[in-house]
């Protein structure tokens, strides 16, 4: 019977949560939450920082460097998103965790389904 209140309990805290979804000028106010973060992209760049040590990233809102948000890719999982640069010019959303990267809001992903074109 404690194992079916817990589990009750556990089920309704997480369906009572609600998800949070924002646009990219209002990240820095979330860092460190999981959220859905929307915006057009300025800019896409990949960086190849040596011994297949790739980044691509997406800025949204304004390019490097003014973003108000970037969506860092590692290039080891960018063939599961195709080329970065698909998304050049396109409303985006994505879901992960907010992070601060020298003072900017960033979010890595990893899994394809984490990022949509929205339009």
């Amino acid at each position: 019977m404690r194992r079916l209140a817990f589990y009750t309990a556990f089920i309704l805290l997480l369906t009572s949560c609600e998800h949070l979804v924002i646009n990219a000028s209002e990240a820095t106010q979330h860092v460190g939450k999981y959220a859905t973060v929307k915006g057009k992209v300025a800019s896409v760049k990949s960086l190849n920082l040596g011994r297949r040590n790739e980044i691509h990233l997406i800025n949204l809102t304004r390019p490097h460097p003014n973003q108000d948000f970037t969506i860092a890719i590692n290039g080891r999982y960018i063939n599961r998103f195709g080329p970065v640069t698909n998304y050049e010019g396109k409303e985006i959303q994505a879901t992960g965790k907010i992070y601060l990267y020298k003072g900017k809001p960033q979010m890595k992903l990893k899994a394809a389904n984490k990022l949509r074109i929205i339009k």
